[in-house]
């Protein structure tokens, strides 16, 4: 069988990189490290765009962290020493036992310890964004204006998505599976990553970013679950790393997620806010999760102009100055906490 070698895209690479980018930014898992090596040596073009994106979005810490992941390793010859092979053996055989002993002990006070810390209420305000690392391994990050509680029980692993979003990366245990609960649904996982996010409308949105997910309406009030959260069986939908599930009250939509998107949505979690095409309305409603400020448009037209960037979550003022500078939008400051935007009256008039 002949190897074929498939010529990578500059724009698919573009996509990824931006996503690998954003990976780093919120730290890499074993598995990432070895799937970002692989993406690497597939194509040198590859590599030329991360290193580019990096410096684009100066992230010099990032590109320490990609130096450091491409080093070889260094090859250290060892001489075997000369044992008495009796002696050897006795010797592994005490070793090994302690070895054993000593781990089931540490398992088991890690167990408890587990158990015992991980029962926790975060909340962040509006434009605070917060990452954690929990007492298993799992690295959980919170978006602005959320509601969270933590209940990390013997056989299971219980998070409460009152309001807001979430990002985790799940720590592997096959024994303890780790689910995020709403009031619409649960979404169960033993070791991947996904983002969920609970809109005001009601409306439930899951988005894997690597692994597989088990999706299944909830059987129980949160605020009630005190006892054990198994494996989820029975009806439930499997969610694959690339997409993404709309769930409402009484629907379910599952989507394909385009390249870019995942890393457009993680974004802030770098503090950083991504748009390639959505209606300024669109881009306006996401800047306004992280501000107490609110847009009106005075004129139809400015709503449906396509956005594209990266802003700082939160910066208001620099959002408005690359409108006025890029799309030649124009904004008046009513109060505090409100702000119109116009078409510039040159730009009107040629419309």
């Amino acid at each position: 069988m002949n190897d074929v070698y498939e010529l990578p895209n500059k724009e698919h690479a573009e996509e990824e990189a931006s996503l690998w980018i954003t990976r780093i930014d919120r730290g890499l898992s074993e598995v990432e490290e070895r799937e970002i090596k692989a993406w690497i040596d597939k194509a040198p073009l590859n590599r030329d765009i991360l290193f580019k994106f990096a410096k684009l979005w100066d992230k010099m810490d990032q590109l320490n962290t990609l130096i450091g992941l491409f080093q070889t390793k260094r090859t250290i010859k060892y001489v075997r020493p000369r044992l008495c092979l009796p002696i050897a053996a006795s010797l592994l055989i005490g070793i090994f036992g302690t070895i054993w002993a000593y781990q089931e002990n540490v398992k088991d006070q890690q167990a408890s310890a587990i158990y015992m810390a991980a029962n926790d209420l975060y909340e962040t305000s509006v434009g605070e964004v917060q990452s954690m690392k929990l007492p298993d391994g799992s690295k959980l990050f919170i978006n602005t204006n959320s509601r969270v509680e933590v209940k990390f029980l013997l056989n299971s692993r219980v998070i409460l998505l009152e309001k807001g979003e979430i990002y985790i990366d799940v720590a592997h245990d096959t024994s303890r599976p780790l689910s995020v609960i709403t009031d619409y649904s649960i979404v169960q996982a033993v070791g991947t990553a996904f983002n969920v996010q609970l809109q005001d409308n009601a409306v439930l949105e899951v988005i894997v970013a690597n692994g597989r997910v088990l999706l299944a309406e909830k059987a129980a009030n949160p605020s009630e679950l005190n006892g054990e959260l198994g494996r989820l069986t029975g009806t439930t939908v499997i969610l694959d790393k690339g997409k993404k599930a709309i769930l409402a009250e009484n629907s379910t939509e599952i989507l394909d997620v385009a390249y870019g998107e995942v890393a457009r949505k993680l974004s802030w979690q770098s503090g950083h806010l991504i748009f390639n095409g959505e209606s300024l309305e669109e881009a306006l409603e996401e800047i306004g999760r992280y501000s107490n400020v609110t847009f009106t448009f005075v004129d139809k037209q400015v709503k449906d102009e396509k956005i594209y960037g990266r802003f700082k979550a939160g910066d208001v003022d620099g959002v408005l100055n690359a409108l006025e500078k890029n799309f030649y939008i124009e904004s008046q400051r009513i109060n505090t906490g409100e702000i119109l935007l116009s078409m510039r009256k040159s730009e009107s008039k040629n419309l």
